[in-house]
């Protein structure tokens, strides 16, 4: 797609991401910020976790969630939530992949944290090296 004449449609949600994440975070963001992952997504080979790490790991999101069995084992453990909702085929559909985040970005607002901020702590959580290793609401 790219060599197809995509990279100006690239660089131009990244420009617009860049515009906004240079802003004070506000929770409007996540619009624009679903927008650009989902056209990621549109691409070959790219899924809904992959659109939305792209983005990340450029620093340029706050509001999308890159959810993967980390953070299902820690919804399991954390929130008591049943597994069927929290199986791994879930990450692959786009429905429950939304219906997860929007749980998340609940919890986020009513704990006052940016969403990117809990996607870090609870993969940092099950890094046995990290500082806070078993230390992440358990």
């Amino acid at each position: 797609m790219l060599e197809r004449g995509e990279w100006d449609t690239l660089r131009h949600w990244r420009d617009r991401l860049a515009v906004q994440r240079a802003a004070p975070p506000d929770l409007q963001h996540r619009a624009l910020e679903e927008s650009a992952a989902n056209y990621v997504d549109r691409f070959a080979e790219i899924g809904t976790k992959q659109a939305r790490n792209f983005w990340q790991s450029l620093g340029l999101t706050r509001y999308v969630f890159v959810l993967d069995s980390r953070v299902l084992k820690w919804l399991r453990t954390n929130l008591e939530m049943e597994r069927g909702l929290l199986a791994p085929e879930s990450l692959s559909n786009v429905d429950a992949y939304s219906f997860l985040s929007d749980i998340l970005l609940d919890l986020c607002v009513q704990a006052d944290v940016l969403p990117c901020m809990l996607d870090i702590a609870i993969f940092d959580s099950y890094d046995e090296d990290s500082e806070w290793a078993g230390r992440v609401l358990y």
